[in-house]
């Protein structure tokens, strides 16, 4: 039967009618009985799979490409159509040969090359992917998609020069292509060009209202600069798109910056799925606050840092007047400390075996306390610390001169905004010869770091086991000064003064438009003026320093 009788068939007839109405299902019914009847006929074929791949019957689609091409095999657009299929069944390799077949039949189609090289990409073969995306700018010197997928290229080297250029090149040929205009804007903002990827953020979604992710970016943007409101309202937009778990904790944690505390501990809730850290899977009662019987037993699972942990520490003694026992499972050098200052109905224990967990009955993740305990400044202010005592304080040569002074710059390296919280070393240097003050680095490993100012400043940390010995040391300073990191919790916790050099979009835990903490009572905070500028925090701290005002004065 030849193509003509097959396209005046009924049931291709009614296939196309059905295509036409957007009843793809119904069209999808109409080509399977066409492909029984007319086997050897090619296009039944792809038109089946062609209406396969649109409703996301990949696997059919495959096997009715498959079956096509063996009957028509110079078909280019069938070949494409199969390497884009396989794409979607992950099955790269047979992507890889489609898309060949089909460059060797039409070797110059410029969006073949550039689908090849997204292909050779995803195979881990970025020098093959360069190449096709040349050959495709050769043919096709305009053609925006080869630019796009070249500065995805380029940003996976990383090259961020190379990978901006390609971008700005596409979008001066297209100037509403949202896809180059948010990867850009991704770019600078990892630069921490925050302005101009928020002009990026604000022209993407002016073009394309549903680009919710350009949305969530464009309200991080804003609260980088202290734009609030308009942070909000950002993400308020992002979560139009359906329940996204990263707005929604991000929502959180500007709502607990603001002091909107049970708003705030009800989006924190989400930090699982926006940070993609699998729930603990566990046989006991998740415990959300409810009353419990008398024998119940609660197991508390630590997570996130070493400071979230210090900070959350605080409710242990809480949680033993709701259970006849607490057991608290934390990283190892916590342990001692928590050891020696938590006991009465708790236990806590660095390694935890079935058998052990198998004797609780409910259990709950530290950070979630804030939710179910319903955490605010009054709950805070009734369990003040200090919380935490050394075991064995240090005692330093009687020197009643001396003013002496723990000190931090950077956080964990690992952590994504680390950059933005640490300060260079050599700021803070300019307050060690500060008249009367002896200085001792608090930052574990980094002795080296230290060599210029060896004379003023002392590094003992290396003989430091775990927090524990951290605690004895810092209970025999005067003050500590630091970075938003684990030591400045344990300092809080243990009551003392602790100078807090928060960056200008502070960490939601030390909340907006304060110089105290609720937290910890005895926390200054000097706060950045201007984003990234550590230069007038240094300023009033020198003057602190000078005028010995040590505590927060309201």
């Amino acid at each position: 039967m030849t193509p003509d009788q097959l396209t005046l068939d009924t049931d291709w007839l009614k296939a196309q009618r059905a295509e036409q109405q957007g009843d793809l299902r119904t069209a999808l019914g109409h080509y399977r009985i066409l492909v029984q009847r007319f086997p050897a006929n090619s296009k039944a074929f792809f038109a089946l799979a062609r209406i396969a791949t649109q409703v996301g019957e990949y696997p059919e689609s495959r096997i009715q490409m498959e079956a096509g091409l063996r009957l028509a095999p110079k078909e280019v657009a069938a070949w494409a159509q199969l390497g884009f299929v396989c794409v979607r069944l992950g099955d790269l390799g047979a992507a890889e040969k489609a898309l060949a077949n089909a460059i060797r039949l039409d070797p110059k189609s410029a969006p073949l090359h550039i689908n090849y090289a997204n292909v050779q990409k995803q195979l881990g073969k970025p020098d093959l992917a360069r190449r096709e995306l040349e050959t495709a700018l050769k043919l096709s010197p305009r053609n925006v998609l080869a630019l796009y997928n070249f500065g995805n290229l380029w940003r996976d080297v990383p090259d961020f020069d190379k990978a901006a250029d390609c971008y700005r090149r596409a979008l001066a040929i297209e100037p509403q292509h949202v896809d180059s205009l948010y990867n850009l804007g991704c770019l600078l903002r990892d630069r921490d060009e925050v302005e101009q990827a928020q002009a990026m953020f604000e022209a993407a979604v002016r073009i394309n209202p549903k680009r919710f992710d350009a949305w969530h970016n464009l309200a991080n943007a804003k609260r980088a600069q202290g734009d609030w409101k308009g942070a909000r309202a950002g993400y308020q937009a992002a979560l139009a798109g359906g329940e996204w778990a990263l707005p929604r904790y991000a929502l959180g944690t500007l709502d607990l910056l603001e002091k909107n505390w049970s708003q705030g501990w009800l989006g924190y809730e989400a930090r699982w799925e926006a940070n993609k850290i699998p729930r603990l899977q566990s046989q006991l009662v998740r415990w959300q606050g409810e009353d419990v019987g008398p024998e119940s037993r609660l197991l508390v699972y630590t997570e996130q840092g070493y400071g979230d942990i210090i900070q959350f520490a605080r409710f242990f003694p809480l949680l033993a007047q709701r259970f006849a026992h607490v057991g608290v499972h934390c990283p190892s050098l916590l342990a001692r400390l928590f050891q020696q200052n938590f006991i009465g109905g708790i236990t806590v224990f660095d390694a935890l075996q079935d058998k052990h967990a198998a004797s609780y009955t409910h259990y709950v993740h530290i950070m979630s306390l804030g939710n179910v305990l319903q955490v605010d400044e009054s709950l805070l202010n009734a369990i003040a610390a200090p919380y935490l005592r050394a075991s064995a304080p240090c005692r330093f040569p009687q020197d009643g001169s001396v003013f002496k002074i723990g000190f931090t710059w950077m956080g964990n390296p690992v952590q994504i905004d680390n950059a933005h919280r640490s300060i260079p070393l050599a700021a803070l240097a300019s307050l060690f010869d500060a008249e009367g003050t002896k200085w001792y680095s608090l930052q574990k490993g980094a002795g080296a770091a230290l060599a210029p100012w060896s004379e003023l400043v002392s590094d003992e940390s290396d003989v430091w086991q775990d927090f524990a010995d951290s605690a004895n040391f810092i209970a025999g300073l005067d003050l500590v000064i630091t970075v938003c990191t684990a030591q400045a919790h344990l300092a809080g916790a243990l009551g003392k003064p602790v100078w807090l050099l928060s960056r200008f979009d502070a960490d939601w835990r030390w909340q907006l438009n304060r110089q105290d903490s609720p937290w910890y009572p005895a926390t200054r905070i000097f706060r950045q003026s201007r984003r990234g500028d550590w230069r007038d925090v240094i300023e009033r701290i020198g003057d602190a320093l000078k005028a010995r005002n040590v505590t927060f004065e309201s």
